[in-house]
């Protein structure tokens, strides 16, 4: 994955469905799967559609229904959203990162204790 993309929450429940399924989905499909969402068809499409001219998904014609299947993984995006976001909010400084997550500065003993905490996974 190139160049980040931005997805909205809705977009993101799609990809999500499209990543679990592992193959490609016709809208049909795709609805069923989200039928907890209460997404009409057509609402569906145009998520699929956004996605398509974003480059997140690819389609391909089976009989008189399209098809669809992301363009990347989910680790391929989260990766690609956590860079963009260290950068942005971060200025690319992953111990900026850490302070805020522990909510203080990142002193070397708690950089000591997430390498430890880090190596034990």
């Amino acid at each position: 994955m190139g160049t980040h993309i931005r997805i909205s929450d809705a977009e993101m429940e799609i990809l999500r469905t499209l990543w679990a399924a592992g193959d490609w989905l016709s809208t049909g499909e795709v609805c069923t799967r989200l039928e907890e969402k209460g997404w009409k068809y057509k609402t569906v499409g145009t998520f699929l559609l956004r996605l398509q001219e974003k480059g997140a998904v690819e389609a391909q014609k089976s009989g008189k229904v399209n098809l669809y299947r992301p363009l990347f993984t989910e680790e391929a995006y989260k990766h690609s959203e956590t860079e963009a976001f260290l950068r942005a909010v971060h200025g690319g400084s992953m111990k900026s990162l850490l302070a805020a997550l522990c909510g203080g500065p990142a002193d070397e003993a708690l950089l000591d204790e997430l390498e430890r905490r880090l190596k034990e996974e």
